[in-house]
Parts: structure tokens; sequence; C-alpha cells
């Protein structure tokens, strides 16, 4: 994943025991690394609104920041998130998410 400048390593651990799982099919594991970019995103937007009310002595009501900004301009916030937060794939690789490594 990556946020700003700044590339991350994610990984998602789960215990899998007894389950029917198609590791190959990818099981969700995309899903779940899109989440964890959207999330972080959020509360980066939060974060900010925050701080501007604490700048200008406001209260942020109860519909503000990201969920405000993904309602009203959804285009733009797409677009602010992938500037912001994306998968990338490792070096060499294709496909974020498309890597397996078990321990």
């Amino acid at each position: 994943i990556r946020v700003g400048n700044q590339s991350f390593i994610v990984g998602i651990q789960a215990d899998v025991t007894g389950k029917d799982l198609d590791v190959a099919n990818g099981s969700g594991h995309r899903e779940e690394l899109r989440a964890v970019a959207e999330k972080v995103f959020e509360a980066n937007i939060n974060a900010w609104v925050r701080i501007q009310g604490n700048l200008f002595q406001t209260s942020p009501g109860a519909h503000t920041g990201a969920d405000l900004l993904r309602e009203q301009v959804p285009d733009k916030y797409s677009a602010a998130k992938q500037k912001f937060v994306n998968l990338e794939p490792l070096s060499g690789q294709d496909d974020p998410g498309s890597n397996f490594v078990f321990m």
C-alpha cells in the first residue's frame, strides 16, 4: 500500500483452520486490502477536519469529514484517495495483492 510517497507492505492474518478457502483465486484478500486503504484515507480526512475545527475553535457536526466528502463529491473523493493512498504491486509484480506469503 502506498500512503503519500511512502510504500508499506501490509499483511492481514486470520485463522482459516477448517475453512473452505481458495487461496489461488484470492478469496477476498484484494477487497480487504482496498478496505485498509479506504480506512487510511478516511482517518486522514477526519483528522484534518478535527485539526481545522480546533484551529478555528469550531465543533464539527456528526456528519463531516470523509462521509460528507464521499457523499457530496464522490468523483473528487475518489481522485484524492487515489493520489493519497493506493494499492501498489511489489516491484516485478503486475497486480497488487498477487503475492502470497505463508508463515
